[in-house]
């Protein structure tokens, strides 16, 4: 009845969007507001995928070829690649993704140092080369995919791959990202279950 529905709201049970390669969904970078330069950033997420390839978040400076963040699977596996400018920065998970199964992933990055960790394994770290410490970004963040990436950022063909699957759960900065309410953009949301 209507008391079991309540009682999952109250437990967080936020809603997974359903990405079909072509759903790519845009979002102030702090959630609530954009915020031009970074010295940190912090990223939580649940993703489900059969895909081996495919781009689930990014931040950076859109079209130029210059600083950005992103989580991608490459090759069946999660990998968090950074640029404050100077030279990309890649962590790659050890463990494969879990097909069609939930996978719990954190990205931090404070400053030029950076950490992913997948599911259970030990986070993997990396730091940048000396030099800017800030993320510059045009304030966006996109998850799924992004429209118009640029292939200046000779990024791995996966960069560019349109994200297959379930996200849920988006915390950025510690701060809840409500998939629907917050999207800046309008494409057409898929509900996938939660299960």
């Amino acid at each position: 009845g209507s008391e079991k529905v309540i009682i999952e709201k109250a437990a967080g049970d936020a809603e997974a969007i359903a990405f079909d390669g072509r759903t790519y969904m845009e979002y102030h970078n702090a959630v609530t507001k954009s915020e031009k330069a970074l010295q940190s950033n912090h990223f939580e997420l649940s993703i489900k995928t059969e895909a081996t390839q495919g781009l689930i978040l990014w931040s950076g400076k859109g079209l130029e070829r210059s600083d950005y963040i992103a989580l991608a699977i490459v090759d069946g596996f999660v990998q968090m690649m950074y640029d404050l400018g100077s030279k990309p920065v890649v962590l790659r998970s050890t463990v494969p993704i879990n097909t069609n199964h939930w996978t719990h992933i954190k990205a931090y990055r404070v400053q030029r140092e950076g950490s992913l960790q997948v599911g259970n394994e030990a986070p993997i770290t990396g730091s940048s080369p000396l030099g800017a410490t800030q993320l510059d970004t045009d304030g966006a963040l996109w998850l799924g995919g992004m429209e118009r990436l640029s292939v200046a950022h000779k990024l791995p063909k996966a960069y560019s791959t349109g994200f297959i699957g379930c996200i849920r759960d988006v915390i950025v900065d510690r701060q809840e990202l409500h998939l629907v309410e917050d999207a800046l953009n309008n494409p057409t949301i898929l509900h996938c279950s939660a299960k």
